[in-house]
C-alpha cells in the first residue's frame, strides 16, 4: 500500500502530489508519483475481484481505508519521534471565517456561474448530437469538424474539473496565510499557501484557454447568449488572477516538487 511503498525508490518525486489538479488521466508525472501508484492498486484490486471501482460502496471502503492508514501513519511518526499523542492538550479552533474574504466570495460566484454555465453548455452540444458521458472521440464527422467537436468536449471537461478545484484551493491558501492557528510554524503554512494559490492560478488560467475556445465557437455558431455567458465568465476569471496574484504575490515562484524542477 501506498505508505508502505520506499520513497527511497529514485522513480518516485516525494509530495508531487501536494500541489497537483489530480487529473491524473492528463498529467505527463504519473509514472512518478507514488499517489496515482495507490490508486492503480486499488483499482486492479478491485478488477480482480470483479468489483466496479466506481461503485460508491467500494469508493467508501476506499475512503474508510485510506483514512486509517492515515491515522496509522501519524501514529507511528509520533513514536518514532517520541511524541505521545495522549499527552498533547485539546486545542478549540475557531472558524477562521475566512468564507468572506474577497477572494474567496470571488472564487464561489465563479464556481456557481460555472456550474450552471456548463448545464447550458451540455445542452448545446447535446443538440449538435454529442451525448459528453458517452463520448470518446468516435463519432463519425469529416476531420476538420471532429477535430473541432472535439476540442469543444475537451474544454467542456477542462472547465468541468477545474470549477470546483478554485475555490477549494484558494481557501485552503487564505486558511494556512490568514488562520488563526496556535502554534509558531508560519513558515511552513506561507509555503503551503503558496503551493495552493499556484494550483488555483493555473487552473483558472487553464479554464480561460478552455472558455476561449468555447467562446468562438458561440460567436460562429451564432449562440449569443452562451457567448455571452462565456464571456462573463472569462472576465470572472480574469479578475481571478489578478486578486490572487495581490494576495499571494510569490505563488508563481513557488517550485512545486517534480512539476516545477
Amino acid at each position: 500500500m501506498l505508505f508502505k511503498m520506499k520513497m527511497e525508490n529514485s522513480k518516485y518525486v516525494q509530495g508531487i502530489y501536494d500541489y497537483c489538479d489530480r487529473w491524473c488521466e492528463n498529467c505527463r508525472f504519473s509514472d512518478r508519483c507514488l499517489l496515482y501508484k495507490h490508486y492503480q492498486q486499488i483499482v486492479q484490486e478491485h478488477l480482480s475481484r470483479g468489483d466496479d471501482p466506481g461503485d460508491p460502496e467500494s469508493i467508501k471502503k476506499d475512503l474508510s481505508y485510506n483514512f486509517q492508514e492515515t491515522i496509522n501513519l501519524i501514529k507511528q511518526n509520533a513514536r518514532d519521534q517520541g511524541i505521545n499523542l495522549d499527552d498533547i492538550p485539546e486545542t478549540k479552533f475557531d472558524k477562521p471565517g475566512l468564507y468572506r474574504h474577497p477572494l474567496f466570495q470571488m472564487a464561489y460566484r465563479y464556481y456557481n456561474r460555472a456550474r450552471k454555465f456548463l448545464s447550458n453548455y451540455r445542452s448545446q452540444l447535446e443538440n449538435y448530437g454529442l451525448k459528453l458521458t458517452e463520448y470518446e472521440g468516435l463519432v463519425p464527422l469529416p476531420e476538420d469538424e471532429y477535430r473541432d467537436y472535439d476540442e469543444l468536449v475537451k474544454a467542456f471537461r477542462t472547465v468541468s474539473w477545474y470549477h470546483t478545484l478554485i475555490s477549494v484551493k484558494l481557501y485552503r491558501a487564505l486558511c494556512n496565510d490568514f488562520g488563526d492557528f496556535p502554534d509558531d510554524n508560519s513558515t511552513s503554512r506561507h509555503d503551503d499557501a503558496l503551493g495552493s494559490a499556484k494550483v488555483a492560478f493555473i487552473s483558472a488560467e487553464k479554464s480561460f484557454q478552455a472558455l476561449n475556445k468555447i467562446y468562438h465557437w458561440a460567436e460562429g455558431m451564432a449562440l449569443i447568449h452562451l457567448k455571452q455567458e462565456t464571456l462573463l465568465l472569462m472576465g470572472e476569471l480574469e479578475s481571478l488572477t489578478d486578486m490572487i496574484d495581490q494576495v499571494f504575490p510569490g505563488h508563481k515562484d513557488f517550485k512545486r516538487p517534480g512539476l516545477d524542477d
